[in-house]
């Protein structure tokens, strides 16, 4: 995976997780790699993956 720029840090998670309204604090146990590449389902919704995934790389 290619660094876009953009540093993926555990504020960063913490922040666009709760952006996403993504129930949990899985989020907390999330290295920036599994962020980046995490997928829709289980306690993520595929819209809430959009808002997730979007913050992420903003």
């Amino acid at each position: 995976m290619q660094d876009q720029g953009g540093k993926i840090t555990k504020a960063l998670i913490e922040t666009c997780w709760k952006q996403a309204g993504i129930k949990g604090d899985l989020y907390k146990f999330m290295t920036p790699e599994e962020a980046a590449g995490i997928q829709p389902g289980g306690v993520f919704s595929k819209s809430q993956h959009a808002i997730f995934t979007a913050c992420l790389k903003a």
